[in-house]
């Protein structure tokens, strides 16, 4: 089977969290995501500066939800101030749920 895995940067605007407080959450535009029920994670962009990293580490990161062209991230933790560069890659595999 040939390896159909992609990626896809894009950024989390830190004017575009919504909630008052902790979890926030933010969807973003991920045009990779064709298909939600294809497996898939997110992490860091290997272009994120010390001080994202840090940022994303306070706000406890997580991909909550994935539409067609969409993925949602929630925060855990601190809400971030400043953008956080990530990069989503689809593993090319179908989800199997239980």
């Amino acid at each position: 089977m040939a390896n159909t895995a992609s990626s896809q940067d894009a950024v989390l605007r830190a004017a575009g969290w919504s909630g008052t407080s902790a979890p926030y959450t933010q969807t973003v535009s991920v045009s990779i995501v064709k298909n939600p029920s294809i497996d898939g994670y997110v992490g860091l962009a290997e272009t994120v500066t010390t001080e994202q990293w840090n940022a994303a580490a306070l706000a406890r990161l997580r991909k909550t939800a994935q539409g067609n062209g969409t993925i949602t991230i929630t925060a855990e933790g601190d809400r971030p101030t400043i953008d956080i560069p990530i990069t989503v890659v689809l593993t090319g595999m179908e989800r199997l749920d239980d």
